[in-house]
């Protein structure tokens, strides 16, 4: 089956963590048409208990979640052994937070609502490098 990219075998899992339950059907959606596989976490306590921190392939995290944030989780995810590439999502654009979450290892900011070309761009940029 040709993945993504056009050639060779499906790569690894999006994560998705977004308390939004409409977002995160619409991103499973967009990324599933697309032929990749998708899972969805509605906080970053669920996908570190379910998916942990070796999970691979890529992860889209919103910013705002209730618990722990999705910064938090980046600052912290070097700690936890997470090294997948991470495409920051806000509703919320704060130029503060952007530089936070870049700095402490994100891919990518991407403001909501997020056209389709570009964050089907960023998935496949960020999966590539990883």
């Amino acid at each position: 089956m040709e993945d993504f990219y056009g050639v060779g075998e499906l790569m690894t899992a999006v994560y998705i963590v977004d308390d939004d339950d409409a977002v995160r059907d619409s991103l499973v959606i967009r990324l599933e048409a697309e032929g990749l596989e998708a899972e969805p976490y509605e906080s970053c306590e669920l996908f570190l208990e379910q998916a942990g921190a070796n999970a691979d392939g890529c992860l889209i995290l919103d910013v705002h979640l209730p618990g722990m944030s999705g910064i938090e989780l980046i600052e912290r995810g070097k700690e936890l052994g997470l090294s997948l590439p991470i495409i920051m999502v806000t509703g919320q654009g704060q130029p503060e937070l952007q530089s936070r979450g870049l700095a402490a290892g994100a891919y990518a900011y991407l403001e909501k609502p997020v056209e389709d070309e570009v964050l089907l761009d960023t998935v496949q940029k960020a999966m590539a490098q990883n």
